[in-house]
């Protein structure tokens, strides 16, 4: 493969040129410190079926590692002579990544990367120009941190006008409800709330009382299952006449609707939502935030589930939502300084997430950013009334965390390998959110003579790719291996087994040596001489599984 992609790249070089829209951008920090190892990285979008670039790295700067999503069709090399990484690719598919790990200089200044020869091969024939943008890097004795640069803010949402606030009393006679009434129109939270109901008798009714924050109202639109789904807490009253007062204890600021709602069977479903009251927050117009993270680990390559929550009785005008950790931010499309934040909002009036940033979930991809560990933070209004929440998780390499491959394998029966890796589930979101339900994460099996004669791979069957199930598992189970199974018939003696993983970007093998071994069976008498009428006891034994034919 690398001598043919190097062919690919020197023609490219020679054909005539068309202008094309495929585009090749490189993702490089803005500012390094003197000596630090950093990545510089390629996205390749709409790529054609060959092409290639070459890198020109600057004068004092150190390549140290270069790698790819496809290293099977893509090949990156680095020439220190003349400080440059060239790159070729054929039949790579359409999006994918290129990259190289690089050691500034201990000189400060001003720095530009730059590409020459970038272009791509169509299946014509045709060579189709891609220029590289440059990219100016400072290397300096310190760099300001990325949080400091100010991204650019999203479009502030409209904001829906706060509820009227009504402790009532107020009547529901289409359900005979005479009176239900709140203690208060505004409790600071944690305060306890009384709501007093008095009704009649109404047989074969439901009719509940519900507590809900208004911001989830406003999701509900008569929908009587999304209104209890996101009810605080709800009562049941009886068919007969009665009276209660029921207690609500807000354990975050807001607006919250007291909703009564029933139907019977000569009365339609009916809705009343005039009780509204607020919760003051402890300390004066401040929030209550929150942010969750569906893992507490994730592989490089694969995606984490990002949530952010507030609640506030003051709107706020600035929300900021991100994930960070090694000097980078991480959004749903890639890492870099703070313009890949997950939401930036300012200048408006917000009392939920998702009114300020337009969603409150992100799946975020995990690039090839260095292992370590990560913050994913909301951060919401300014000064006194400031509040943030945080939650920590690791970012690690994909690797096979165990495998089980027999030392010996009874030629002719069923071969069956089980390993877990750290990979999420295939095509899942997890896995990789902008292409579910299709798959990236992939466990290969390939097995080799000794002599590197490929027996079995995914080239030759699909029995040799597995997908990443629940909790990392995979299993490949090649049946007749051996005699008439994929491989055909083969001798006796030792193989070498290989197992690769891959999350699309990085990947992970172990290797094992399996011997071949024919089947075997025994038969032993526990007596050597028996008289007529003694009973004679024979046992079989055998190299092969239960349930094979003898």
């Amino acid at each position: 493969m690398k001598r043919s992609v190097g062919i690919v790249v020197l023609l490219l070089l020679i054909l005539p040129a068309i202008a094309s829209a495929q585009t090749i951008v490189r993702d490089i920090p803005d500012c390094v410190t003197l000596g630090e190892e950093f990545q510089v990285r390629f996205s390749v979008s709409d790529a054609e079926v060959a092409g290639g670039f070459v890198e020109q790295i600057p004068n004092g700067f150190a390549v140290t590692d270069t790698g790819s999503s496809d290293p099977d069709s893509i090949e990156v090399e680095y020439d220190p002579t003349n400080n440059t990484v060239t790159v070729g690719w054929a039949f790579a598919g359409s999006n994918f990544e290129v990259w190289y790990n690089v050691t500034a200089p201990s000189t400060a200044g001003s720095y530009t990367f730059s590409a020459v020869n970038s272009v791509m091969l169509d299946t014509s024939g045709n060579e189709i120009q891609v220029p590289i943008q440059d990219s100016v890097l400072q290397v300096a004795d310190t760099c300001a941190p990325p949080v400091t640069t100010t991204p650019t803010p999203t479009t502030p949402t409209p904001t829906t006008p706060t509820p009227t606030l009504n402790d009532g009393p107020i009547q529901v006679p289409e359900l005979n409800i005479d009176m239900v009434k709140l203690s208060d129109d505004e409790i600071s939270v944690g305060e306890e709330l009384e709501i007093d109901a008095v009704w009649n008798k109404l047989e074969d009714s439901t009719r509940r009382i519900v507590v809900i924050k208004w911001t989830d109202y406003q999701e509900v639109d008569g929908n009587i299952g999304k209104l209890l789904d996101n009810a605080e807490t709800y009562w049941t009253l009886s068919e007969d006449a009665g009276d209660a007062t029921y207690t609500f204890s807000p354990e975050e600021p807001g607006y919250y609707y007291v909703v009564v709602y029933g139907s019977a069977p000569n009365v339609a479903t009916t809705i009343n939502d005039d009780l509204v009251f607020r919760a003051k927050a402890a300390v004066a117009g401040k929030p209550s935030v929150s942010i969750n993270v569906d893992k507490s680990k994730v592989a490089i390559g694969d995606y984490v589930k990002v949530e952010a929550s507030m609640s506030t009785d003051v709107p706020v005008s600035v929300v900021k939502v991100f994930v960070t950790g090694s000097g980078y931010f991480l959004n749903e499309t890639g890492y870099g300084g703070t313009s890949y934040m997950l939401c930036y909002a300012v200048g408006g009036e917000w009392y939920n997430v998702e009114d300020a940033c337009g969603k409150d979930e992100w799946w975020v991809k995990i690039s090839n950013v260095p292992e370590g560990t990560y913050v994913a933070k909301i951060d919401v209004g300014e000064g006194p009334t400031r509040a943030e929440a945080t939650e920590v998780f690791s970012i690690v390499k994909p690797a096979i965390e165990s495998l089980d491959v027999p030392s010996t394998h009874v030629k002719g029966t069923d071969l069956v390998i089980e390993g877990t890796t750290n990979l999420a589930k295939s095509g899942e979101e997890s896995d990789n959110a902008t292409i579910a339900p299709e798959v990236e994460n992939w466990a290969y099996l390939t097995i080799e003579d000794l002599s590197g004669n490929v027996i079995v791979s995914p080239a030759v069957t699909n029995a040799a790719k597995s997908y990443i199930d629940e909790g990392g598992k995979f299993r490949f189970k090649i049946d007749n291996f051996g005699t008439t199974g994929v491989g055909g018939a083969l001798d006796t003696g030792y193989y070498k087994v290989t197992i690769s993983i891959t999350s699309g970007i990085l990947t992970d093998d172990e290797t094992a040596v399996m011997e071949i071994v024919k089947p075997e069976i025994s038969r032993t008498a526990d007596k050597t001489t028996a008289t007529r009428g003694d009973t004679v006891e024979f046992t079989i034994d055998t190299n092969l599984k239960v349930n094979n034919p003898v």
